[in-house]
């Protein structure tokens, strides 16, 4: 049986707007077996805020970085893609949680996670926030411990 790595990949690309923050957040994930893709219009400035949330060491127990981006208002709010990263230890990896629903049909979705070591985090972070920064590109968490 073939064994894949895990990872969550996303890509990024400005509306081209130069009054505009936003852009699509494609995001691209294979856990156990499991894979699934989707997105959601953010603004780069969040992925900038995500980058430096993640350069805790450790990452925070008592306040997990977790990001969701969806529609709605607050009592009918649809989250669309959901990034959270829990430390499991003091330094040792990182439970990395993806949600992800489709943009029309959110009973479509997918749950899944994968563990990450921390230099694969540093990785991915340093990623991110040269994707924000330049409004595009491709930042890549695998399972590497």
């Amino acid at each position: 049986m073939e064994t894949r790595e895990n990872y969550l990949k996303l890509a990024y690309e400005h509306d081209g707007d130069p009054n505009d923050s936003f852009g699509r957040l494609s995001v691209e994930v294979f856990a156990d077996g499991f894979s699934g893709c989707g997105g959601m219009w953010v603004q780069w400035q969040d992925l900038v805020e995500l980058s430096e949330r993640l350069s805790a060491f450790p990452l925070p127990a008592d306040n997990p970085i977790d990001e969701d981006w969806g529609y709605g208002e607050i009592e009918n709010y649809r989250p669309i893609v959901r990034l959270a990263f829990f430390p499991v230890g003091n330094t040792g990896p990182v439970k990395v949680l993806v949600q992800l629903a489709n943009d029309d049909d959110p009973d479509i979705a997918l749950k899944c996670k994968f563990r990450a070591g921390y230099p694969s985090i540093e990785r991915f972070r340093r990623e991110l926030k040269i994707l924000a920064e330049s409004k595009s590109g491709l930042a890549l968490l695998s399972d590497q411990l």
